[in-house]
């Protein structure tokens, strides 16, 4: 949300700029650019405009209201999208840009990082001590520490044995990601040797704006050739490009720089000489995301991710993106929910935060609430600078059991969630939302931005702020059920409830009526916990159907030329209607591919069911059905029902279709 009572510039040129939380009002243009807004008229309909230009650019917002945009270069392409929903208007910017990629399924998993490892040792302690306090933990990374002097392509000399320690986590079920700084020439011989000496799974791309610490100035030639460092000219004819008339506020906020602070000279050529890097900057993490992306399957002969820092419009075809370089402060744990929302807008789903901050000195209780949260961030890492302590859950008992609990959940509903990516890839959704999305006639829902959904079904309302014991959540006119184990099943009025958020137990979550989530149990690794069966979740939404999917593949197999319309999988669509008689649950499965082979479907929970069934009556496709009544029962205080039995329903291609159905006692 803007306020468009007062005038405000926003810049947008890719910098090697962290955000600025901290402050009442930060408009500096951060790593990416998208030139991309989307606006909720008073009746509840949106519409959206995107402004397709590469070069230094800013948004002037004010009283009117009006939108006033200027670019100093380039062409501009304009679109607009008339909605009028929403998620309609990211649907639509999403065809014309294209929409997200699909990640490998273990890189929904948590994932642990830092910048400060000093040796390979020194790496090995901290995954041990978090799997030895059972956090789940799929991703280990190795930032620039494992690099000879900060080289791309080489292994320091603490780091002895990386490769082989490599392979030890893939023997325990986990993968590896690791850094690289641009730029190398792929023809250099380093860069051949170091691509097939790590056997890696993913690739975080960092610095891609690109980033120069060290840029400086010159007035003439001969004060450049004195000079040992990259400079650039702001005098003379060669100077239009680094000096143009109107820099934009990119350069007018920060005292004393220019466009190539920090960066290349804008006079630099771009595509084998063909472009001013004037011109292409921005698209310089977008073309490198695109090239990895590209380049990794046929290195490692899978599905992978990358992360990208620098982002352009469809940079979600080939990569997600984290939040930047923040800070360890309640602010930052505040706007990266935010971020999270924005940047699904942009059609990069797979984004987070640095959870317990990057910069500065974490502590016990931020970093325990930021697990909080970041267990419903797609993607979901604990990273933190240089010099700073060590900040990963092991490091507090009590941090550890609030990510053992918010993490299991996340496993719980991987299932869930890698469904609704499967759906921003082939459909173009978004993953998260914010609550306006699905209610925009509920103007109380246009000004919540700290509580957020996964696709229609899942709300979460976190704990943000520094001793806080509950939280103010907001409940559109719908039916929704607790999730936390403390009030599990239990119905919420609509509108401002105040929902207890202990330290000690899971983030406020709760689920919506009319839906059909599927979840498997979770375990320390996506590669376990994808062996285990499938469990499904109705809740009864009065006098309508029940629905939802399932989306299942073999985690990470290559997409056949990069469209998922070939790809094997298994998309079961879920359906259960309820009456006084007895109720029905039914599979249909929209593309079944005998490639894919899918744990069966064992156990069903139903919340919201109002009388008790007749589990001696089941039948699963005209045939009776033995329950295992150990696992199986009514309750009737809650409304809640529990149906299981091994091997209960299979999901494989042979089968189709299933009809599921009881009476009533």
């Amino acid at each position: 949300m803007h306020n468009l009572d007062r005038y405000t510039t926003w810049p947008m040129f890719a910098r090697d700029i962290g955000p600025d939380s901290g402050s009442a009002l930060s408009t500096q243009n951060l790593y990416g650019v998208h030139p991309f807004y989307m606006c909720i008229e008073s009746d509840g309909k949106a519409h959206g405009v995107f402004i397709l230009n590469s070069n230094a650019q800013e948004v002037e917002t004010g009283p009117g209201p009006h939108l006033l945009y200027r670019t100093i270069g380039g062409r501009i392409d304009m679109a607009f999208f008339p909605g009028p929903t929403p998620e309609e208007v990211i649907n639509q910017y999403l065809q014309h840009i294209g929409f997200p990629f699909l990640p490998a399924y273990w890189a929904l998993g948590y994932q642990l990082c830092r910048w400060g490892y000093g040796s390979l040792d020194a790496m090995k302690t901290v995954i041990s001590r978090n799997q030895a306090a059972g956090i789940p933990l799929d991703v280990p990374y190795a930032d620039i520490d494992y690099m000879n002097h900060y080289e791309d392509f080489t292994e320091g000399d603490n780091w002895s044995g990386f490769p082989a320690y490599t392979q030890q986590l893939h023997n325990q079920g986990l993968h590896l990601i690791v850094i690289f700084d641009p730029a190398v020439e792929v023809d250099y011989s380093s860069f051949q040797r170091g691509i097939n000496a790590l056997p890696f799974d993913g690739m975080w791309i960092d610095m891609n704006e690109p980033s120069n610490f060290d840029t400086g100035t010159y007035f003439s030639m001969e004060e450049q050739l004195a000079n040992a460092k990259l400079s650039c000219p702001i005098s003379g004819p060669d100077s239009s490009l680094d000096v143009p008339p109107y820099p934009t506020q990119a350069v007018y906020q920060r005292s004393g720089e220019y466009l190539f602070s920090k960066t290349l000279c804008m006079l630099g050529k771009t595509a084998r000489r063909s472009r001013n890097f004037y011109d292409t900057k921005n698209l310089y993490g977008w073309s490198e995301a695109r090239d990895t992306y590209q380049a990794i399957p046929q290195v490692t002969g899978k599905r992978s991710a990358v992360i990208s820092r620098s982002t352009f419009p469809s940079s979600g075809r080939y990569g997600g993106h984290w939040l930047g370089d923040n800070t360890a402060r309640w602010e930052d744990l505040q706007t990266s929910v935010i971020g999270v929302m924005e940047f699904n807008m942009f059609g990069i789903p797979y984004v987070g935060s640095d959870i317990c901050g990057f910069n500065g000195v974490s502590n016990e209780e931020l970093c325990l609430r930021w697990h909080q949260f970041g267990a419903f961030s797609p993607f979901s890492r604990d990273h933190n600078s240089e010099g700073m302590p060590d900040q990963d859950p092991a490091v507090w008992p009590s941090v550890a059991n609030a990510a053992r609990i918010a993490l299991g959940f996340r496993y719980y509903y991987l299932p869930y969630l890698y469904s609704l990516h499967y759906n921003a890839a082939r459909y173009g959704h978004t993953v998260i939302r914010p609550l306006f999305f699905e209610y925009p006639k509920d103007e109380e829902t246009l000004e919540i931005s700290q509580q957020f959904l996964w696709g229609s079904a899942l709300m979460i309302a976190p704990a943000l702020y520094q001793g806080q014991t509950t939280v103010h959540a907001y409940f559109p006119s719908d039916t929704w059920y607790s999730l936390q184990p403390e009030t599990y099943g239990q119905k919420m009025f609509s509108g401002f409830n105040d929902v207890h958020a202990p330290l000690s137990s899971l983030t406020p979550v709760f689920v919506r009526s009319g839906f059909i989530l599927p979840r498997q149990a979770a375990n320390t690794t996506t590669t376990a916990s994808r062996l285990n069966p499938f469990e499904v979740l109705i809740t009864v939404k009065t006098n309508a159907a029940s629905s939802g999917e399932l989306y299942y593949d073999n985690g990470d197999d290559i997409i056949p030329n990069d469209n998922i319309e070939q790809h094997p999988r298994v998309h079961w669509q879920f359906s259960f209607t309820s009456s006084i008689v007895g109720g029905v649950f039914t599979g249909n499965c929209e593309t079944c591919s005998t490639a894919v082979k899918p744990p069966t479907l064992d156990t069903i929970e139903i919340l919201g069911y109002p009388s008790a069934p007749n589990f001696s009556g089941f039948k699963l496709d005209g045939s009776s059905v033995t329950l295992d009544m150990s696992k199986t029962s009514y309750d009737a205080s809650t409304q809640r029902v529990m149906i299981s039995s091994k091997n209960l329903i299979s999901l494989m291609a042979l089968k189709k279709k299933f009809t599921l159905s009881f009476s009533n006692n």
